[in-house]
Formats: structure tokens, C-alpha cells, sequence
């Protein structure tokens, strides 16, 4: 097999791979970003072919899931289970308890606000003698 040097081909090539994993019985691959704004970290995820109202987001310990249902369904069964996105561990600088989420244009947008920790922490401690 001879490289030729045309990047149009290659660039074609990586194209079709993503549509021929899906036709395949494959699915698309998550694109994520992760963003630290001000007062928060936003982390931006695109799930291409899975529904808004099948995605759930999970704060387990300390770390952030972003999963979707994966149904299959035969004349007699139905089965769902639970398919990871992505895992995330959470930073100490976030508020567990605030950690909000939005599915808006084809987006899910989550956004984890820093606690007071954000500027760092700093503790004389007192030496007893």
C-alpha cells in the first residue's frame, strides 16, 4: 500500500471512520470541555444520537459521571443498563451541593461552583508545649 501525501483523502478517510462505526452498530463519540470560568468550572458535553431525557448526571464520592441509558428490547425483554460518558474527579474547590446541570441546543451544560476553598486554605496551627 503507497502513502499518497493528499491530505484531502486522509482527511476524508477520518471522516467516514465515525459514520461507518455508527452504520456498524457502533456509536458516535462524546466531544467534552471542561472550562474554569470565574466562580465555577463549566464542563460541556455533546452525546451525539443519545436523548436529552436519557442522560443523567451523578455525583458518586468525588467524582462526577456523566451517563445515558442503553435500552434493548426483544419481543419478550427489555433491558436497560447504565453507559459512562465520561468520569470526572471533583476538585476540593467545588460545592458538591451546588453542582447544576442544563440540556439546552443539543448541549448538556454542567456547571460546578468553587466553595470557599477556591482562594486556598491557610491555617496557623498552634504548637503546644
Amino acid at each position: 500500500m503507497r502513502f499518497n501525501s493528499d491530505k484531502s483523502q486522509i482527511k476524508q478517510l477520518l471522516k467516514t471512520a465515525d459514520i461507518i462505526n455508527t452504520i456498524g452498530g457502533g456509536i458516535s463519540q462524546s466531544s467534552i470541555s471542561i472550562v474554569k470560568m470565574d466562580d465555577h468550572y463549566l464542563i460541556t458535553a455533546k452525546v451525539p444520537g443519545v436523548e436529552a431525557n436519557a442522560l443523567g448526571v451523578d455525583v458518586v464520592n468525588h467524582n462526577l459521571l456523566i451517563q445515558h441509558s442503553m435500552k434493548f428490547e426483544s419481543e419478550t425483554n427489555h433491558v436497560s443498563f447504565p453507559r459512562v460518558v465520561a468520569s470526572f474527579p471533583i476538585s476540593f474547590d467545588v460545592d458538591h451541593d451546588r453542582i447544576s446541570a442544563v440540556y439546552e441546543e443539543g448541549l448538556l451544560k454542567i456547571q460546578l461552583p468553587f466553595n470557599s476553598l477556591v482562594g486556598g486554605y491557610h491555617r496557623t496551627v498552634e504548637i503546644k508545649r
